[in-house]
């Protein structure tokens, strides 16, 4: 009955720590995706930046090839930008999903506003040039203010996935902690049983 009874204890052990040991490698793939998401968020947010700094330089020198190079440069961070977006519409969180309305929402007023300020640049050699460049000026700051609320709508959902790479963290850290004591203290029962057990004046 006893050799009976340690080996369920022993059987017990084992499917314990295997099945938290399992769990703990799914906790580990939720953070590998949920830390390459928030990466992605990061990433896209810079795209931002480069989108910004490339209208900015077409509205300081609206030269046909500065023009030309400006709008090359666009085009590429923004198809960096909307690629990156669709890989964080395929997090499996809920709440961060909930706040992609609102980016996509920026972005398009983003992009209508970069519209207005290439316009612009495109009539340069039709007026004067002072005039020319207060519109410029006036086009640009306005975009400017359009691009700094995309860059706040992207810094929530990539801000959300960093949250959640640290909960899944967390709790991945609290299984191991809490099989390891559940482990070492069950090991510590069986020794001290078999050593009262072999110790006992009735064995």
């Amino acid at each position: 009955a006893i050799v009976a009874f340690m080996a369920a204890i022993g059987v017990g052990l084992s499917w314990l720590g295997i099945s938290s040991l399992a769990k703990l490698d799914a906790g580990s793939g939720e953070i590998s995706r949920a830390s390459k998401r928030a990466l992605t968020g990061a990433r896209a947010n810079q795209n931002v930046l480069a989108l910004n700094r490339a209208e900015f330089r077409i509205a300081l020198d609206p030269r046909p090839e500065k023009v030309v190079e400006g709008k090359k440069a666009i085009e590429e961070q923004l198809k960096s930008f909307e690629e990156r977006l669709e890989n964080l519409g395929q997090t499996r969180d809920g709440k961060a999903r909930a706040m992609l309305p609102a980016v996509n929402a920026a972005l398009a007023e983003y992009k209508q506003a970069m519209e207005d300020t290439l316009r612009v640049a495109s009539l340069a050699r039709e007026v004067h040039l002072d005039e020319q460049t207060l519109r410029l000026h006036d086009a640009a700051m306005k975009s400017m203010a359009a691009a700094e609320r995309l860059q706040t709508a992207v810094r929530l959902v990539s801000n959300r996935l960093i949250d959640r790479v640290d909960s899944f963290t967390r709790a991945a850290s609290d299984e191991y902690a809490s099989t390891s004591w559940l482990i070492i203290r069950s090991e510590e029962r069986r020794v001290g049983k078999e050593c009262r057990s072999r110790w006992s004046p009735y064995h």
